[in-house]
């Protein structure tokens, strides 16, 4: 995983560039390797800093604030935010702090609208998401936000953190089948992937039953 670190501006006037600076060590390392970089480098009036003397296409990397192994750095959550406390750094936890969060979000709520389609075809697809570590906090997303679901810190909802269930949710027939339809759905999907309280959340069980809902024409 690569460090964040600022891009070099396509174009700088020379006088603008602070070039051939020389470092000794635990000043800055790679953004790329996070390995410890010693040597010139220059930097452009944006603060972006690269290594080699001047910018040698192919060659210059770009360069992070060197953090050591035992520097105490702060802690960040899954929305990229310092959590007030500090740890004792070393490369592996670095990389996650700095670089493991900060394309996550939130599972984003969504309230399902069915229509014409999915009520002649009596059901539909449900998606749900619940932090690992809270079984209270449950969450219906959408089916999109159920495929970006990722561990690679790509825009999403991070898989380290939840986990996902999708369940097929009957809505159209007598509606006392329709509910014992959906009760057994509940039971057997949550029990297949130990999402607990799913039938706390999902209570309601002829929730979008077409005789509850105006039908769009």
């Amino acid at each position: 995983m690569m460090a964040q670190f600022k891009q070099r501006p396509v174009y700088t006037p020379d006088s603008k560039m602070r070039h051939g600076i020389y470092t000794t060590g635990e000043e800055y390392m790679y953004a790329e390797t996070l390995e410890e970089y010693i040597g010139l480098y220059h930097i452009y009036p944006n603060s972006a800093i690269y290594s080699e003397a001047r910018w040698v296409p192919g060659t210059s990397k770009p360069l992070v604030p060197y953090v050591g192994q035992h520097t105490p750095i702060d802690m960040i959550d899954e929305q990229g935010n310092a959590t007030g406390t500090t740890t004792l750094n070393n490369s592996m936890y670095y990389r996650m702090t700095e670089t493991r969060f900060n394309n996550y979000y939130s599972p984003p709520y969504h309230y399902p609208t069915p229509g014409v389609e999915l009520y002649a075809a009596g059901a539909m697809n449900r998606f749900f998401a619940q932090r690992i570590n809270d079984p209270n906090d449950i969450t219906e997303i959408t089916p999109d936000e159920f495929e970006r679901k990722n561990s690679d810190n790509k825009p999403g909802i991070d898989e380290g953190l939840y986990k996902f269930l999708k369940l097929r949710w009957t809505i159209d027939g007598p509606i006392d089948e329709v509910r014992k339809a959906n009760q057994r759905v509940i039971k057997h999907t949550s029990q297949l992937y130990k999402f607990s309280n799913l039938d706390l959340y999902l209570s309601d069980l002829d929730e979008f039953h077409r005789n509850r809902h105006k039908i769009p024409e």
